[in-house]
């Protein structure tokens, strides 16, 4: 269809704005859930989690300057803007590390594909959940789900779910996994796995908030 063709037609120059535009968004995002956090925990760990949080608000806050004064204009850019990304996650994630440390959650590192951990694995069924959300308001807007502007592209791969799915990561499913985590919910491996009603736990929540998002930015809209 027609947004099929304009979404083909974008211009470089456009599709640079929107890929730095998302990754500003990912990374604030980020440093607002860091900062959440922050207001309610900075006493734990005997100081550790402060020094933490000094450390990583100042290392996104130069990531988000640095990608909002992003200048290139070639097809180099997508690999640029997601080598900010991923120098942000490492810094995020070391401050989850911490901060769940205190819960008793023993969390090394973000696992995609294959973890055997519960962190890793709530998150991976999180952002599963929320990828088909996005996946389905996409089609819904009548645009192409495989034509992106951050993702490279990729044959038979939605790289514009990926780009849309990175806004929503940390306020969707991180915030709603952590919360989980310090409430002390009931959450469950099996054989490596999570069990099926820490799925149905999970996915409550997440589309909960969600809903509540979706509800909050259609009268926003109307």
């Amino acid at each position: 269809g027609t947004l099929w063709n304009k979404q083909v037609e974008l211009p470089l120059e456009q599709k640079i704005k929107l890929a730095t535009q998302i990754i500003i968004g990912k990374l604030k995002n980020q440093l607002n859930l860091i900062k959440y956090y922050h207001k309610y925990h900075k006493d734990i760990l005997g100081g550790k989690l402060s020094e933490k949080y000094v450390e990583v608000v100042l290392k996104i806050d130069k990531l988000i300057e640095k990608a909002k004064n992003y200048s290139q204009r070639n097809e180099k850019y997508t690999a640029e803007l997601m080598a900010i990304e991923s120098q942000a996650a490492i810094a995020y994630w070391s401050y989850i590390r911490v901060l769940t440390a205190d819960d008793g959650i023993d969390f090394i590192r973000r696992e995609h594909q294959g973890a055997t951990d519960l962190l890793n694995s709530l998150l991976n069924y999180g952002y599963a959940i929320l990828y088909a959300r996005v996946w389905k308001n996409i089609l819904a807007a009548k645009l192409n789900p495989s034509i992106g502007v951050l993702h490279a592209k990729q044959d038979g791969k939605p790289t514009l779910v990926f780009d849309v799915v990175e806004l929503f990561r940390a306020q969707m499913v991180d915030r709603v996994v952590i919360s989980l985590i310090q409430k002390k919910v009931s959450l469950k491996m099996h054989d490596g796995l999570l069990n099926e009603s820490s799925k149905r736990v999970l996915i409550r929540y997440i589309l909960e908030r969600l809903n509540r998002y979706e509800k909050y930015r259609g009268e926003e809209i109307t």
